[in-house]
């Protein structure tokens, strides 16, 4: 039995692929939090518009995400990971050569696309490649930098527009995901084709869900919950999720595989997870936002924000994980 810790250099060069292909999405969800005042004032948007920047993103990650299982299926493993690097790419490059919002908002739409279709895929790659046996390990020794990733993303964000440019900050990620590629193609695991069409109709059923109830979070918290049409959006949004469960089961061309959520080890994990991930990253998204908008008083002390918020945050991650 292969010891588990024990990789040939194919393997060490995949696990570099699949490393890099999964902190970039992810230092890209929070390295756009100090940058805001930066790209308001390149683009003249308000601070108020700016949230797009972030939410469009997160959105357009999740109708990834649920289409990664089809596209795994229908392209191929290792085609859907090249299809998904060359959209995320695609998408970094022309958030750098935006002009206004629209032209943000539509790149951080592909950027997020295809970051939502790339997380799942390296996941299913560790599966194939690896095995149960050496899975864990495996898994361990890339988690370790997708928590540092969050955290990276304001210190790298600040350090390139207080030095340069904010634009550079997204047009790193073309080098670093050619070098993916490079990298990875050849050594990826390969899955065969298979005939599936997208039950349409449950996409847009659980894609409706997911954009309904965050936002009406969001809108309720902006308000103080004065407007009640917030709460009503945010029941449809709950029943629309509940709808889209049950077809999910019933139908025969699922979506989603859902039957692992019976068991309670797993459905207790996830839960678990969720609240240490909103713990952690909540703090990774407001604290550079706050401190950004508050970046007078902190100014005058220290001469630097920006690169302070992304080193403060950066510590925070360290103390986190220690």
């Amino acid at each position: 039995m292969d010891h588990p810790t024990i990789y040939t250099n194919s393997e060490k060069k995949l696990i570099f692929a699949l490393m890099l292909s999964s902190i970039l999405p992810l230092i890209d969800a929070s390295i756009i939090n100090v940058l805001l005042i930066s790209i308001s004032k390149d683009i003249s948007a308000s601070i108020t518009q700016m949230q797009w920047a972030i939410t469009s993103y997160m959105l357009a990650c999740s109708g990834g995400i649920l289409l990664s299982s089809v596209i795994s299926k229908t392209q191929g493993l290792k085609n859907a990971w090249v299809y998904a690097m060359l959209i995320f790419l695609s998408g970094s490059v022309l958030v750098g050569l935006s002009l206004n919002m629209v032209s943000l908002i539509a790149s951080r739409c592909l950027q997020g696309l295809g970051a939502g279709v790339l997380l799942p895929l390296g996941q299913s790659a560790l599966a194939i490649q690896f095995g149960k046996q050496r899975l864990k390990s495996v898994m361990a020794l890339i988690a370790i930098p997708a928590v540092f990733a969050p955290a990276l993303g304001p210190l790298l964000g600040a350090i390139l527009t207080e030095s340069l440019n904010w634009r550079l900050a997204f047009f790193i990620n073309a080098p670093l995901v050619i070098i993916s590629m490079i990298v990875g193609t050849k050594f990826f695991p390969k899955t065969e084709k298979i005939s599936l069409s997208v039950n349409i109709p449950l996409f847009l059923l659980f894609f409706s869900s997911l954009i309904l109830i965050p936002l009406s979070i969001n809108n309720i918290i902006s308000v103080n919950g004065e407007s009640y049409c917030y709460f009503v959006l945010l029941l449809s949004g709950i029943l629309i999720l509940i709808v889209s469960i049950i077809f999910n089961n019933k139908s025969t061309n699922h979506l989603l595989n859902l039957s692992q959520f019976k068991k309670i080890e797993y459905s207790s994990s996830l839960v678990m997870g969720l609240l240490t991930s909103f713990i952690f990253y909540s703090f990774l998204i407001y604290f550079p936002l706050i401190k950004s908008i508050e970046g007078g008083v902190l100014n005058n002390i220290y001469r630097n924000t920006a690169w302070l918020t992304g080193h403060r945050s950066m510590v925070s991650a360290e103390n986190y994980i220690l």
